[in-house]
């Protein structure tokens, strides 16, 4: 029963609860301290925190310090958002399958008394 409940916690606690979107540069969506990920037209790419965006450039911070991108070298932009389905939908189906397998060992423990 411990080990159900252990393994109910962490598959709970390292779920995803975020998901990602790709947005066009001009759509009105950006936030500041919002989580991005731009991808360059020489294919690489560069993941930080929002600082600014105008029509020109956006400009990110991350562990490195702040990077200024100009809007011609972007390819894609993926912004990082908090989603409300995978979280409660995931741990509603944990939960489940928890409870089901519980009900499957208590049967069998039943059956065999």
């Amino acid at each position: 029963m411990k080990k159900i409940t252990y393994l109910l916690t962490l598959s709970i606690i390292f779920q995803s609860c975020m998901s990602t979107k790709f947005v066009d540069y001009n759509d009105d969506v950006f936030e500041d301290q919002q989580k991005l990920r731009i991808t360059l037209v020489d294919r690489t790419s560069v993941k930080g925190q929002l600082v600014s965006k105008n029509e020109t450039e956006i400009v990110l911070a991350n562990d490195g310090g702040t990077k200024t991108i100009p809007r011609e070298q972007i390819s894609n932009i993926k912004i990082k958002q908090f989603s409300v389905g995978k979280t409660f939908g995931f741990a509603g189906g944990t939960l489940a399958v928890a409870g089901s397998i519980l009900i499957i060992a208590l049967l069998f423990a039943i059956a065999g008394a």
